[in-house]
């Protein structure tokens, strides 16, 4: 389980509501562009590779500076601390649609069909979730059958955590394997591509979902494991 990559191939769901989620199209704006986001739907579909690279990485200490793992890894802040409290290991993972969905949509942009490029990309963007989201929820059954308990999932790029802590999670993954890479920017290649990493342990204190343990009497209205939708255990029967 630990000290090696594993490579996963997660299932794609995509639905022409989960386009329109992300473009915020509603009413007469989404009927009139109904046949589009259809058709991007199909594209996304045909154009995808998912694929998931993770790695179990334990835990060396937890303290208010950060979270250190045994890898000589570290993640900085006090949130990342608070949401390890208790936490055995962490699972690193990153997952892609691959590099053919961007050829796509670059290429529908050098056509100038750009409203089609735009709600292509939406859809993508929809896709890449669904996708990380069935990876999540791999990662929980995992958890669950073997007497365990999973975190929020911490992201780069949040209020929380700088872009930057993607270098992290590629030097301990080396997705090479899956196809992504880290641009000097900090952004990731292919564009349709999410990263993360999840506390793990029997004794964890934040469970990943927000309305269990400790965070059903916690005040702070503004935690981003209140804001951001919460989705991966809702799915899976406790």
């Amino acid at each position: 389980m630990f000290d090696r990559s594993e490579v996963f191939i997660p299932s794609l769901v995509l639905e022409d509501k989960d386009v329109l989620k992300v473009m915020g199209a509603t009413g007469r704006a989404a009927n009139e562009l109904q046949a589009e986001i259809s058709e991007a739907v199909e594209m996304v579909k045909e154009s995808s590779i998912p694929r998931a690279v993770h790695r179990a990485v334990r835990v060396e200490s937890i303290e208010n500076a950060g979270v250190t793992f045994g890898s000589g890894h570290m993640i900085s802040g006090k949130f990342a601390s608070h949401l390890f409290e208790g936490a055995d290991h962490a699972i690193f993972v990153i997952a892609t649609l691959g590099a053919e969905l961007d050829r796509k949509i670059a290429q529908l942009m050098k056509n100038g069909e750009n409203i089609e490029a735009v709600i292509t990309d939406a859809a993508g963007t929809a896709a890449a979730f669904n996708t990380f989201t069935s990876v999540l929820e791999h990662l929980l059954l995992q958890a669950y059958s073997s007497g365990q308990k999973m975190g929020a999932c911490l992201r780069p790029g949040q209020s929380y955590w700088d872009i930057s802590g993607q270098s992290v999670i590629f030097e301990v993954l080396k997705p090479g394997e899956i196809g992504v890479e880290l641009l000097e920017s900090s952004f990731m290649k292919p564009q349709k591509s999410q990263s993360g990493i999840i506390p793990v342990g029997t004794s964890l204190v934040i469970e990943d979902d927000p309305s269990k343990g400790y965070c059903r009497y916690c005040p702070a209205s503004k935690c981003p494991m209140r804001i951001e939708e919460y989705y991966p255990s809702d799915k899976i029967g406790s």
